[in-house]
């Protein structure tokens, strides 16, 4: 798999089709089919919302990890009163990492346990992860591996950072890793594809409900 030529696929479709908090159709669709073709269970709809969870079995007692991307964009005002979406905090990014780590770890396979992808709706307004998680989405992790793009002047190139300073707590306080953030070279967070040394490391634990709640151009649709 060549991983940067399918960065390059991805994060141009996913970066034109920016959609707001829990109207994430057409976006859910298109990393459900990803998923899919990848050799994934998907669930779509998650709680009743856009969420999209996929699942990846290996056949083999183990523990289940997960990996997890945000989807929804921002609304700016206009000066016509309107209001235009637009991929601005790095979400776009996020799930280009994501859906290749995932389409990677399908193709090398995993050696026991689950894989879980998860891609949640509503960061901005902090209600997406609530509702997955009361969907019960988090019930079986063990690892949750989370991460978020950095601009270059809150973080050094191929920097990875703390991003929450609580510690674990809640009734899943021992399932989630505490979100990372990491930056790249000469990338801002609307252009994580144009950074180098993407990574994402786990940075210790915390409540997957305490991160919750703190919580262009046209381009054709690539093929899943």
């Amino acid at each position: 798999m060549d991983i940067r030529k399918r960065i390059d696929v991805l994060w141009p479709y996913l970066h034109a089709i920016p959609e707001p908090a829990f109207r994430e159709v057409k976006t859910s669709a298109f990393v459900a089919e990803v998923l899919r073709k990848a050799g994934y269970t998907v669930e779509e709809k998650v709680g009743g919302t856009t969420a999209v969870v996929g699942i990846l079995d290996s056949g083999k007692p183990g523990p289940v990890a997960a990996l997890r991307s945000d989807m929804d964009c921002l609304l700016f005002k206009q000066e016509d009163g309107t209001e235009k979406a637009i991929h601005a905090c790095g979400h776009d990014g996020h799930m280009t990492t994501v859906l290749t780590a995932a389409e990677w770890l399908a193709e090398e396979g995993i050696p026991c346990g689950k894989l879980k992808i998860l891609f949640q709706p509503a960061e901005e307004i902090g209600k997406g992860a609530l509702a997955m998680i009361d969907a019960g989405v988090a019930d079986d992790i063990d690892y949750l591996f989370g991460l978020h793009v950095m601009p270059v002047d809150m973080a050094r190139a191929g920097e990875i950072i703390r991003f929450l300073k609580q510690g674990a707590g809640g009734s899943q306080g021992n399932r989630a890793a505490t979100a990372t953030a990491y930056s790249s070279e000469s990338s801002r967070a609307r252009y994580p594809r144009w950074g180098r040394d993407r990574s994402c490391v786990p940075s210790g634990r915390a409540s997957a409900r305490a991160r919750a709640s703190e919580s262009g151009s046209q381009h054709s649709r690539p093929k899943a």
